[in-house]
């Protein structure tokens, strides 16, 4: 989950009252913890006062038996049960655009959710961007959405459509069934051979972007993988794109950041190389070393933690993947060398 242990949804994507839903949404089946099972993360959101105090009254029609039965509750996304099949599922939240019926990632001013998308009838997940100081147009949106597109063929998961409104952003794209950030909550620590053969996927995606101007900081929950071990990315050099919209507000959790972007906007291999550092340390770890919130501070935090680098039992190459000066750091192609080193080790 990221750091942060409040999250501010804007009203404006939320309706405190849902009186008719039919929608086909079932929950997919739990796969059990051997198959990488994602943990349910919303409990984050009951900590917002004004839905706390509301209880929603919504009609579901069943997409297993076709039932329609009345279901109440207090919390959003509440996990119920059809009372004739006994299938369960979760209760969704609709606003004009989306029906929102689980929360996947929060941070300060984005929110990821899985979504049916009404307007372009597609069910998949939506990254909603608080717009703050920005003010693209929608045309400026998908400009950027199209620049993805040539990397779906290396499992990019690029955003299929957009819209906007006052307030936000929305990308909505595909997902895959097995989401990291859920997976390190649930299980902790990935296998070596796991993260090293998820690791060289990355570097070749990101260095197959590189070649075209697009670098970011990597995140648990741009990872994704398929039931058979594909590895699928999102969001990546997109969120960052945005980010420079916005030149007052930092989008990006700072502990996946490089130390010369924290107050710098401008993502290079370099900074991106770094992150891929911090993500390989906290896929061997199960969390991530770095929890410092203050800008001022974080570098203490990870100059203690390369002076103790050999106590975390952790590659020793990845200590240059984590160096201070960027002029130290390895570029994407001999990252993906030394992961598919370390996965002939394991």
């Amino acid at each position: 989950m990221p750091d942060d242990d409040t999250v501010t949804l804007p009203k404006s994507i939320l309706k405190t009252k849902v009186d008719k839903i039919e929608i086909e949404l079932s929950e997919v089946a739990e796969p059990q913890a051997s198959n990488l099972a994602p943990q349910e993360t919303y409990d984050n959101l009951q900590r917002i006062e004004y839905m706390e105090k509301t209880k929603f009254q919504t009609s579901i029609t069943c997409s297993t038996c076709g039932a329609t039965a009345d279901f109440q509750s207090t919390e959003l996304f509440e996990k119920v049960q059809c009372p004739t099949c006994k299938v369960k599922f979760r209760i969704p939240i609709e606003t004009n655009l989306f029906i929102y019926d689980k929360q996947v990632f929060e941070s300060l001013f984005i929110h990821i959710f899985r979504a049916y998308d009404k307007e372009n009838d597609f069910y998949g997940d939506v990254a909603v961007y608080e717009k703050l100081q920005s003010d693209a147009s929608l045309t400026d949106l998908q400009g950027m959405a199209d620049e993805f597109q040539k990397f779906t063929v290396a499992n990019y998961l690029a955003p299929l459509h957009v819209a906007l409104d006052d307030a936000t952003y929305y990308f909505s794209r595909a997902n895959a069934p097995y989401r990291m950030n859920f997976y390190l909550d649930a299980f902790g620590s990935l296998a070596k051979g796991r993260t090293s053969h998820t690791l060289s996927h990355i570097c070749k995606l990101a260095e197959n972007m590189a070649e075209h101007g697009l670098f970011g900081s990597f995140q648990p929950a741009d990872i994704m993988l398929s039931k058979d071990g594909e590895v699928y990315v999102c969001d990546y050099a997109l969120r960052e794109k945005l980010h420079a919209l916005n030149p007052r507000y930092n989008y990006i959790p700072i502990c996946y950041l490089a130390p010369e972007v924290i107050f710098n906007k401008t993502h290079n291999e370099a900074s991106a190389v770094y992150s891929l550092g911090i993500l390989a340390a906290t896929f061997l770890l199960g969390e991530n070393p770095f929890s410092e919130k203050d800008p001022h501070q974080i570098n203490f935090e990870r100059n203690k933690f390369i002076a103790n680098f050999d106590s975390y039992k952790l590659p020793a190459f990845l200590k240059s993947l984590l160096a201070y000066k960027a002029e130290d750091r390895p570029t994407f192609s001999k990252c993906a060398e030394l992961f598919m080193r370390m996965q002939l080790r394991s």
